[in-house]
This record gives C-alpha cells, structure tokens and sequence, in this order.
C-alpha cells in the first residue's frame, strides 16, 4: 500500500481487490453451467445424440426400430431431422435448424446438408464414426 493515501481509500482498495475475484467466479459458474455440449454420433449423413429432441416440425411418425429411423430420414427427401424412442420414429421437416433440446426418454438426429442444422454443428463435437 501507498503512504500517501489516507486509511479510507486503503479499505475501499482492499474491498475492491477482494470483490474482483468474486465477480470473476460468480460469472464463471454462470457460463458453466449455462454452456452445454451435444456429441453428435455419425453414420454417413446422419448425425444422432443420446437423450435429446428437436421440437415441433413433425412430419411423419413411423413405427420402426430407433436404430433405423435415421436411414427412414436420410430415404425421405423432405425430411430433415428426427426424434425417435425405441419403436417410434418421427421425421421431421425444419430446412432452418434448431437446437436440440435435452429430454432423456427420446434420441434425435439430423441430415447434414438438408437444413442450416450443420451451422449449429460447428459449436458442437463429432465423434464415433459408425458404419
């Protein structure tokens, strides 16, 4: 500390380096916990998550196992996304994209190149090349 400085501003100086690192965790944790991350599996054009959702958009609902209902997008040309449960699959059409929504009783996915969806991928990561 200063000598020239009265005892004053060196309390206020005290509490203003203190504060500081305060601030910085309190935003940190807000960041944290308001960033979240969809690993995108891939199979060809079908990029699928775990426990996921995209709202709305609802085209069609078949009745096909949840492992198929990526390729019963990818041989529907208007279709663009999916959400699927473990015997239902619905297609979906949103040439815009949307994020996915978490919600752990359904998986969804989309087709790279059918929608914007692949911009909102860039944020997101690629793994798990399934053939």
């Amino acid at each position: 500390m200063r000598d020239d400085v009265g005892p004053g501003e060196q309390v206020n100086n005290r509490i203003t380096l203190c504060l500081r690192p305060s601030f910085l965790l309190v935003v940190s944790a807000v960041l944290i916990t308001t960033a979240s991350v969809r690993f995108w599996n891939k199979s060809g054009a079908v990029r699928w998550s775990y426990g996921c959702d995209f709202k709305g958009h609802d085209m069609l609902t078949l009745r096909v196992p949840n492992w198929d209902c990526g390729r019963q997008c990818v041989n529907n040309a208007a279709c663009t996304h999916f959400t699927n449960t473990l015997y239902t699959c619905i297609l979906k059409r949103n040439v815009r994209g949307s994020r996915a929504i978490n919600s752990p009783s359904t998986d969804c996915g989309f087709i790279v190149g059918r929608s914007r969806q692949s911009e909102h991928v860039i944020n997101d990561f690629l793994h798990n090349d399934v053939l």
